[in-house]
């Protein structure tokens, strides 16, 4: 399996990004398998914004999460409050998408950070994934990116 991980540095008018080849289909021609492979870019906020989404969210009251409040309610509305955790590095093919459990807490780690998650990172990902009755890693990332936008 190819473990392929591009980390571009921040340039003067560009930011961090983080690229990532990920095979996304398999087919047979002519008695060739194909493997077809996409780029997944993973593009840093961070510039756009006057600080990170983590201290953002951090800043926002109870009530001046109005979406959020409408759509959910009481632990999960509380779970989400805080910026999700995602296991960026470990999805290197969408096949990773139907495991059935989050992985371990060492598949969180970021070499755009260079950092591992904390453990109280990934107690929170373990209680949304719980909360939010999560049966794949699939069902996950669509919690996260829904979140996100």
């Amino acid at each position: 399996m190819e473990r392929r991980l591009i980390v571009y540095p921040k340039q003067k008018k560009t930011t961090y990004r983080l690229l990532k080849k990920v095979i996304v289909d398999k087919f047979v021609k002519d008695e060739t398998e194909i493997i077809v492979k996409r780029n997944l870019r993973f593009i840093d906020s961070f510039k756009f914004m006057a600080s990170s989404l983590d201290a953002l969210s951090k800043n926002l009251s109870e009530d001046q999460h109005k979406n959020l409040g409408h759509m959910y309610f009481g632990r999960q509305f509380n779970l989400l409050r805080k910026k999700g955790i995602f296991p960026y590095e470990f999805i290197n093919s969408v096949d990773r998408l139907n495991e059935t459990k989050l992985p371990p807490k060492c598949a969180f780690y970021s070499k755009l950070n260079d950092a591992d998650i904390s453990d109280e990172d990934c107690e929170h990902a373990q209680e949304t994934w719980k909360e939010f009755g999560c049966k794949t890693l699939r069902d996950y990332l669509d919690l996260y990116n829904n979140l996100m936008f």
